[in-house]
């Protein structure tokens, strides 16, 4: 069983282009200031705009001018995001446009200017109340919700192998592959956990 898993997980992961020589970025665990990336932009325009919704797992929240990194999005993988302004920068060493949305999650406590390519239009899937409560039944079986379980080949909450995680054994990067993996094998963590159901792993 412990060899089909693995199986299962090698060809999920290749199909999002993940293999073993994939190093995952290391999730920064503070703010971070570039005088040369705030410089590298020029400022077109601004502006308020309507309230739309997105989500996301890729890319960074910054300062307004780019300058200040706040966090990854990863960090942030349940979250539900709404705009309210939007601006036009310039990369000057290419001259290139590019435009940024800010973003506010829902519960206010969060922020900041992420490239709109980014973005996905609508509600976070892993945010529902049903999504929540099938991803909480897999880590607790298995792993009982540490991040920091070891079982063979397998580590953390979700129990992935060190390899899948690449190298990065953080909790949010733990966040981060399992719901890529679960989006590419299952589709949803409610799927996930019926398959669970009827065969002990995922």
């Amino acid at each position: 069983m412990k060899f089909s898993r693995t199986i299962i997980k090698v060809l999920a992961l290749g199909a999002l282009g993940v293999t073993t020589a994939v190093t995952v970025p290391t999730v920064a665990s503070a703010s971070s200031y570039s005088a040369a990336r705030s410089q590298s932009v020029k400022l077109i325009w601004r502006k308020s705009m309507g309230k739309h919704t997105y989500y996301t797992f890729s890319g960074a929240r910054y300062s307004h001018h780019l300058g200040y990194r706040w966090n990854y999005m990863k960090r942030n993988p349940n979250t539900t995001w709404y705009t309210d302004m939007h601006e036009k920068v310039q990369v000057k060493s290419t001259g290139k446009y590019r435009i940024y949305y800010h973003v506010v999650s829902g519960n206010g406590k969060h922020g900041g200017w992420i490239w709109r390519g980014y973005l996905k239009s609508g509600h976070n899937p892993y945010s529902t109340t049903s999504e929540n409560t099938a991803k909480a039944y897999i880590a607790l079986k298995e792993s009982g919700n540490s991040y920091t379980a070891v079982n063979g080949l397998y580590y953390g909450k979700y129990q992935l192998t060190k390899s899948y995680l690449g190298g990065d054994l953080s909790a949010a990067n733990q966040e981060y592959v399992a719901n890529m993996y679960v989006a590419s094998r299952y589709g949803t963590w409610v799927k996930a956990k019926a398959f669970w159901v009827g065969h002990g792993y995922f």
